[in-house]
């Protein structure tokens, strides 16, 4: 019985260890597996694409190597567990080839025995970015347009109310301004 027990167990631990390995190796993001003072243990293999470098090159880095050189003094030399934010941020990094592009950092400080880590999850955010941008230019196009163009523009909601008009729409309705 306690032979059965045992394979079970090992079997148990397999099933967890194959779990692990498909999640860490599998996910679209960036991870990284550092120690709170900012050297590199592991990385997973989205790491390597996004950045760059071999899991080899990742393992003889610390974090600082990631940021652009203007960046790198806000990083401290060492941290504490009540330092880590586990509030994710927007920042820049830096790719091997020094191509500097967005990303969001998540992490949080994990206990593995008795040594405090930390498991940071970053995401490339380009293309939000460029759709941020593409956005607010649009939008900056629509309100010049609005203001330029000759013809009476306003516009209401769907209860009716008026909620923009433009200079030349003033005349329309009788007021002289806005």
């Amino acid at each position: 019985m306690k032979e059965k027990n045992t394979k079970n167990i090992t079997a148990q631990l397999l099933d967890q260890k194959i779990l692990y390995q498909a999640t860490f190796n599998g996910v679209n993001d960036a991870i990284f597996v550092e120690t709170l003072s900012g050297q590199i243990l592991d990385v997973n293999p989205r790491a390597c694409e996004m950045f760059g470098w071999t899991r080899d090159e990742f393992l003889a880095k610390t974090v600082r190597d990631l940021v652009p050189p203007e960046n790198r003094a806000l990083i401290p030399d060492e941290q504490t567990e009540a330092d880590i934010s586990t509030d994710s941020f927007e920042t820049v990094n830096m790719r091997a080839d020094g191509e500097r592009f967005p990303v969001e950092v998540n992490g949080r400080v994990v206990m593995v025995g008795d040594q405090p880590l930390l498991l940071v999850v970053v995401r490339d955010i380009t293309r939000k970015k460029d759709a941020e941008s593409a956005l607010l230019e649009a939008k900056e196009h629509a309100e010049r347009l609005f203001r330029l163009v000759p013809s009476a523009i306003f516009t209401v909601d769907r209860n009716g109310l008026l909620t923009s008009i433009n200079q030349n729409a003033l005349g329309v309705i009788g007021y002289e301004e806005y």
